[in-house]
């Protein structure tokens, strides 16, 4: 292995010297989205060798937590809570209002294959996030001339985890915005045990991802969380 730097100021010398003398150049690096993306293969060297690596038991145990179903609705759940908002009556109402615009075949068929609820199963490590699913409640009832009739309540989630953000948080953020860059198709969060830096306040550092786009959770929040009662198939009344 021996890469030459081809840039700024240690152009011309090999990756393993500057990391010896100067790691927090090569962790500056790693924030940066011009040099992903203009140096692929030098990230990816960088990154599967020089990088620390960031998981840890606490870490491990974090992402473990998203093999359990009910903790993936809870995270659903606390992010939007409307999202069980189409339950069998709201359904009814929507399709006897819209019956004659919508495909009564297309809804038949689905109230007899589908159940209110679907919930991916979690993927990990990927695209440089930690974890990501989606899940969704209701019936989808279709589009009228484009415009959605509604019928269901659609979450895609995306997280990074750290089970502890002190006063290195910009640094966080900056490699948030790298990894998992803000859409309109998906929520992006950043879901903590703690929070242990000085130089912001808790509700400071909250409102500092919030303004980029992002939602800070604490671990404790989901756990805490209490599912509502919800239908486990639909019940048709139209």
């Amino acid at each position: 292995m021996n890469k030459i730097i081809s840039f700024g100021k240690y152009k011309g010398q090999t990756i393993e010297e500057v990391f010896v003398k100067d790691k927090q150049y090569i962790d500056w690096l790693l924030t940066q989205s011009w040099f992903k993306e203009k140096n692929v293969n030098l990230y990816t060297l960088i990154v599967n060798n020089f990088r620390e690596p960031q998981e840890t038991p606490e870490h491990n145990a974090m992402q473990i937590k998203f093999l359990n179903e009910e903790y993936r609705l809870k995270l659903a759940y606390l992010l939007d809570k409307d999202f069980f908002y189409y339950n069998s009556g709201k359904l009814n109402e929507l399709i006897k209002k819209y019956k004659e615009k919508i495909n009564m075949a297309y809804i038949e068929n689905s109230i007899k294959n589908t159940i209110p609820l679907k919930l991916s199963s979690p993927t990990f490590e990927k695209d440089g996030y930690d974890v990501s699913f989606f899940a969704e409640y209701g019936l989808h009832l279709g589009f009228d001339n484009y415009n959605n009739l509604g019928g269901s309540k659609y979450i895609s989630i995306k997280a990074e985890l750290k089970p502890t953000v002190s006063d290195d948080f910009p640094a966080v953020l900056r490699q948030m915005k790298i990894s998992m860059p803000i859409d309109s198709r998906s929520i992006n969060c950043l879901i903590i045990k703690e929070y242990t830096g000085r130089g912001a306040t808790q509700d400071e550092f909250i409102e500092y991802f919030k303004l980029q786009g992002y939602k800070v959770i604490f671990e404790y929040e989901i756990q805490s969380i209490e599912l509502p009662e919800i239908e486990k198939e639909f019940i048709r009344i139209y």
